[in-house]
């Protein structure tokens, strides 16, 4: 809907000409009130179409892409959860290595108090002992940069204390069938989603460009209620279409299709 006030010079309208006698050189000001509907749309257009398919496939790999990432980002924060996990596992281990190396440090050094041990099966305990109290610290120490690790992927405060509620337990894994795993994966993967849709979106593009080739059909039209007053318009409409035949785009579109050409063979 509008509303305008307009004035014509008719002689610029004229071409410049000469004005003639009795006849004014504009007419107006004049108030023209235009509302109603209009449409425009394509009948025949096949590269329209192609790049309307190609926009679609590219939608879905990036939606692809988006929920492969999180897949990658839940990946990583498990199997550093895991890690975590066997770290601690580690450091408990340790620690009843150093356990048992102390107590037969203790043992060692009783008997040669007591004059049964020799003073080479004490040095050699103790020297045991401080191995295990070595890999005791070398554990601690890949169980606080797992943990660090655990909280940077969740970020979180690196000075907050992290407790784990789970623990490894062994377990029999089945031998899984590598056939029926490769269809799951072909058919569940969200990354393998994402690179068969930019395939289809490259090839969606070629199809565009060869398609420049042919002629389009187009449609547009209006109805209005148009007047110079709200009050004395009268219905006026317009319906045209319109056929394009391309004559001289040879050079763009070889050009299209050459380029669209590398980008299936990347996707591929």
């Amino acid at each position: 809907m509008s509303d305008a006030l307009r004035r014509i010079n008719l002689q610029e309208q004229l071409g410049g000409a000469i004005p003639f006698p009795g006849i004014p050189g504009h007419v107006g000001p004049l108030n023209i009130f235009h509302a109603g509907p209009g449409f425009s749309a394509p009948v025949f257009d096949l590269a329209l179409w192609n790049r309307y398919r190609s926009a679609r496939d590219v939608a879905n790999a990036s939606k692809a892409t988006s929920l492969s990432t999180r897949e990658e980002v839940i990946l990583l924060v498990v199997s550093q959860y895991i890690g975590t996990l066997r770290a601690m596992a580690t450091v408990e281990a340790s620690q009843s290595r150093v356990d048992l190396a102390q107590a037969l440090y203790d043992q060692a050094a009783d008997l040669q108090k007591e004059g049964v041990g020799t003073g080479i099966d004490t040095l050699r305990a103790n020297v045991e002992l401080q191995n295990e109290k070595q890999a005791l610290l070398v554990a601690q120490t890949d169980r606080d940069s797992s943990l660090f690790g655990l909280s940077r992927l969740l970020n979180l405060d690196p000075r907050q204390e992290i407790t784990l509620g789970d623990s490894l337990s062994f377990f029999d894994t089945p031998q899984p069938d590598v056939n029926a795993s490769l269809d799951e994966a072909l058919g569940a993967r969200q990354e393998w989603k994402a690179l068969d849709s930019q395939v289809k979106a490259a090839e969606h593009d070629k199809r565009a460009a060869l398609d420049l080739r042919l002629p389009t059909l187009h449609a547009d039209g209006s109805w209005a209620y148009e007047g110079t007053r709200l009050n004395n318009g009268i219905p006026v409409y317009s319906y045209e279409a319109s056929f394009d035949l391309p004559l001289f785009t040879g050079g763009r579109t070889h050009a299209e299709i050459v380029r669209s050409r590398p980008a299936i063979e990347s996707a591929e």
